[in-house]
């Protein structure tokens, strides 16, 4: 069994919090923030009862799917 595909809302989440931090270095996985970001996840997998592993948006991924957005965003310096 693999975890479901992000949601949109999901998505939404991870890049607001993308945009919150994009002009001060980037998300850190060490910050309250991100923590947060992991719990809502989270919470919104048991709310509606999705099928889970193990690494239901586990930090390294919730990690990786927000610096994904730098590489979409078209004011990242190595986009121009």
């Amino acid at each position: 069994m693999r975890n479901p595909p992000w949601s949109h809302d999901e998505n939404i989440l991870a890049l607001d919090i993308y945009l919150s931090f994009r002009n001060n270095g980037g998300v850190k996985e060490n910050t309250p923030e991100f923590w947060e970001l992991v719990e809502r996840l989270n919470r919104i997998g048991e709310l509606h009862d999705l099928p889970r592993t193990e690494t239901f948006r586990i930090d390294n991924g919730v990690f990786l799917t927000v610096k994904n957005f730098t590489n979409l965003d078209p004011l990242n310096p190595r986009q121009e």
